[in-house]
């Protein structure tokens, strides 16, 4: 079994700065922090932010397509059906967020972590993930179709009747974490860690009945 990579944090300034405003067409936001707050409407499907904390923020419903973030981390905020297709997402901390209906079709993910997250109906269809955590956190019915993985972890997650049709699951230990169904490519589940009890969710992905003596 391949040992897993630590999972770089954000590199944070020791102080961050409240964010005021944009100013003309600068859609860079760089050291600072939001808080208490709904997340501005910003008229860009390119936001770069760098450095910043988001806490108990609101960007339900928020449209942020290709949004490109690095060294960021967000507590307590709710991303209900929030739109971040084709995100860029570097060394992120999403701590005790709602993250519902979240779409991260395309994105690319590399060293992100989420923790004590809500992420029911959560899509990664067609994203990258690379040294990506998921820790005590709810995916149910998530999707994450047809995606490419790299250290991909699931530490202690709900994963009841998650999608990972045409995803390749070599290396996934999925022994901490509980469901009773998954959507899986039954020739794609070469490699993937399961327990005993865990093996009896995989018979029907075979066609294959059990029979109990």
């Amino acid at each position: 079994m391949k040992k897993q990579a630590s999972i770089q944090p954000p590199k944070m300034p020791a102080a961050l700065t409240e964010f005021k405003e944009l100013e003309d067409d600068d859609y860079f936001i760089h050291a600072c922090i939001f808080s208490h707050t709904d997340f501005p409407l910003f008229n860009t499907d390119r936001l770069t932010c760098e450095q910043v904390k988001f806490q108990n923020v609101r960007f339900t419903d928020k449209e942020l397509p290709q949004l490109n973030l690095t060294d960021a981390i967000f507590e307590s905020c709710d991303l209900s059906n929030a739109d971040l297709s084709n995100a860029v997402i570097h060394r992120t901390v999403f701590k005790d967020c709602k993250l519902t209906g979240v779409n991260f079709s395309d994105a690319t993910l590399r060293n992100v972590v989420f923790e004590n997250c809500h992420c029911h109906y959560i899509s990664f269809g067609f994203a990258d993930l690379k040294q990506t955590k998921f820790l005590h956190s709810a995916l149910r019915q998530g999707d994450f179709f047809e995606m490419k993985q790299s250290q991909l972890q699931f530490q202690q997650c709900d994963l009841e009747a998650v999608n990972f049709t045409g995803t390749e699951l070599d290396g996934i230990d999925l022994t901490t974490s509980t469901f009773d169904e998954l959507v899986i490519t039954p020739e794609m589940l070469k490699g993937c860690i399961i327990t005993s009890t865990q093996a009896a969710s995989f018979v029907s992905a075979f066609g294959m009945l059990v029979k109990y003596e």
